[in-house]
């Protein structure tokens, strides 16, 4: 019991909070730099199977969360907000739940009208295979599948950022 409690402690200490109010990547990774981003196959919330490699041609912004989070629950009207505005452009937000029950996660979702693909990373692979070391923690994915910038935590100054990156990746 004791081991368990640990666990669930430090996963606690790594995925919410650790991730600070920074951005690693404070430019856009030129394209000649960007690394292929790890692919995933995840399930949504209704069951469908999502991979990384069907959303190729379109610009990403990935987005690494849980519900218990609450720098992810503070950064959840930004993406609404910033999905309505972009969705007919050819991008795609994806979240990428790492919490462990997938009825939370959907009632959640829910709750707060989330419009954008959620995706269950329950297992903690995707997070993993992208470094992922506190939450949120957001990646925008080019059209070609490749990393093109990072952003760790959130604040307000992100959304303006991702309409910066964002539109930078749809002219390539």
């Amino acid at each position: 019991m004791k081991k368990k409690l640990f666990c669930v402690l430090i996963t606690a200490a790594v995925f919410c909070g650790c991730g600070g109010m920074k951005n690693e990547s404070a430019d856009l990774i030129s394209p000649s730099a960007r690394q292929t981003a790890p692919g995933f196959e995840l399930m949504t919330l209704d069951g469908q199977m999502v991979s990384l490699e069907s959303l190729k041609g379109k610009v990403v912004l990935l987005d690494f969360w849980a519900t218990w989070c609450p720098p992810c629950r503070m950064s959840i009207p930004a993406l609404i907000e910033f999905y309505e505005e972009y969705k007919s452009s050819g991008v795609e937000v994806v979240g990428i739940s790492v919490d462990q029950n997938p009825s939370v996660v959907s009632d959640f979702a829910q709750k707060k009208e989330i419009p954008y693909m959620v995706l269950l990373g329950t297992d903690g692979r995707a997070a993993q295979e992208y470094g992922v070391r506190g939450i949120p923690t957001f990646f925008a994915v080019d059209q070609k599948g490749r990393i093109a910038q990072k952003w760790v935590g959130f604040d307000a100054s992100y959304e303006r950022q991702w309409r910066k990156t964002i539109g930078r990746l749809l002219t390539e």
